[in-house]
């Protein structure tokens, strides 16, 4: 995929502050073709993400690079 715009990370909120390590993450990339979204919270260990694209690819595919990636026992995902 051809990169559009990113990869941007910043931290969640105004909660977090730069001089303690970063546990918590958003991120941001945007390509010609599609994009993604990512919020992750290391507290409550937890993530979401909203991939989307404007060509057809395997939901499954993605789904399960993204499980074993983060090793997740618990991934859930909905396909629209």
């Amino acid at each position: 995929m051809t990169v559009f715009a990113g990869p941007y990370c910043w931290p969640p909120d105004d909660r977090s502050h730069l001089e303690v390590p970063l546990v918590d993450l958003n991120g941001f990339i945007a390509w010609k073709e599609s994009g993604c979204h990512v919020y992750a919270f290391s507290e409550t260990s937890f993530f979401t993400s909203d991939i989307y694209s404007c060509k057809p690819y395997d939901v499954r595919t993605v789904v399960d690079y993204t499980r074993k990636f983060i090793e997740s026992d618990d991934l859930v995902f909905k396909e629209v």
